[in-house]
């Protein structure tokens, strides 16, 4: 008969009884509870005089977006692609039709005019000497409206990913006629344009292609986004199709378990030259909108949903960076030049331009683990 020592027998009655109260806690007691959230009070009327809803022509909630200037907004830009008719939802329920003036597709941002603007912008403050588990406030669907968490990590750069299209490739060579698709993603963007498992993939973009590895060299020149012209052999029929690129971690996120135990994440997870790392569990479409200090003080733009406990938001010196200089790639849409931005006091602008990041490429990768922190293998023969 296995007997607990009496020295040990206190400890195992603490944690029992700490498991036990954990499990009745009320909710207003735990983390992101009534009690908690009312702590933060100031932080969430920045949050609803600050922060808009960007809608597509459907009503579909796609971001937030942050208010920076009486009459401009900031957003996620990857969420826009392919999208008609943005609207957004202003503060007091007012909808407009803004004006898109500039994106910048390094760090996944576009800018919005507010025809007539007279909006109440976020106060943006440093973010380099923000620590390591500091408090941070964001806004939420859930009531309040406004969620609470921690900075998670140091701040880092995030390598940038090719697109894909979404297929698992087989057999190639001149005996095949080009390479076959022996598997498609339902998210990507090949099955969007109708390729099917049994498709034989003969041209891209004109280029005549009969291996495997001039397709993938061919493909992963192009960022997300991009259409691509492909010629496609279905039972001996030549057939034209246009595939649009996406985000290799969003597309095949059906293959890694950890991914799906995760829900639905942001399909650009990659290409931010820094990120603010914290744990508040946002969903895709909350991505967009301030994140705040405890006083209420922007540090940054929440920008990408990793997993069910990781999100990135982007710094305040990369979102500067965006608001005061002129974007090195052209614009995807260009409805007037790029205005500098009326921005509140607490922003000081250098009048000389700001010294770029290191590119995307020399950043520190990111790698995907699994829940005991291992690396996960990159996928074989998946593009």
């Amino acid at each position: 008969m296995n007997i607990i020592p009496r020295l040990l027998l206190p400890l195992f009655l603490a944690f029992g009884l700490s498991s036990g109260a954990q499990e009745q806690l009320d909710e207003d007691k735990r983390l992101n509870g009534k009690d908690v959230l009312e702590k933060f009070e100031s932080a969430k009327k920045v949050m609803d005089a600050s922060v808009v809803e960007v809608v597509n022509g459907k009503g579909d909630l796609l971001a937030f977006g942050t208010v920076v200037s009486k009459d401009q907004v900031l957003t996620k830009a990857s969420v826009l692609i392919a999208q008609e008719g943005i609207q957004f939802k202003m503060p007091g329920g007012k909808t407009i039709t803004p004006e898109r003036v500039e994106r910048l597709a390094n760090n996944d941002l576009a800018l919005f005019d507010i025809p007539d603007g007279d909006l109440t912008p976020v106060s943006f403050v440093p973010a380099k000497d923000f620590k390591q588990g500091a408090w941070l406030v964001t806004r939420s669907l859930k009531e309040p409206g406004i969620m609470v968490g921690v900075k998670a990590a140091n701040n880092r750069g995030i390598k940038k990913q090719r697109g894909v299209i979404g297929v698992v490739l087989g057999a190639d060579g001149a005996e095949v006629g080009g390479v076959t698709v022996i598997d498609v993603d339902r998210d990507g963007g090949a099955s969007e344009a109708g390729i099917l498992k049994g498709d034989v993939i003969t041209a891209i973009e004109g280029l005549v292609i009969t291996k495997r590895a001039d397709l993938v060299a061919e493909i992963t020149k192009h960022e997300p986004g991009k259409l691509l012209k492909m010629k496609i052999s279905r039972n001996d029929v030549e057939i034209d199709k246009e595939v649009r690129l996406g985000h290799r971690e969003h597309v095949f996120a059906q293959f890694n378990r950890i991914a799906k135990i995760s829900g639905p994440t942001s399909k650009r997870k990659s290409g931010f030259e820094e990120i603010i790392q914290h744990d508040i569990p946002l969903s895709v479409v909350e991505m967009g909108g301030p994140m705040l200090n405890v006083k209420g003080e922007c540090i940054g733009i929440n920008i990408s949903r990793i997993n069910r406990s990781e999100n990135f938001a982007l710094p305040t010196e990369v979102v500067q960076h965006f608001l005061t200089t002129t974007d090195p790639e052209p614009p995807a849409v260009v409805a007037k030049p790029p205005v500098k931005p009326d921005l509140p006091p607490s922003v000081v602008i250098t009048p000389k331009p700001v010294p770029a990041k290191p590119a995307a490429e020399e950043a520190v990768v990111d790698p995907m683990t699994d829940l005991d922190g291992n690396e996960v293998e990159p996928y074989e023969l998946v593009e």
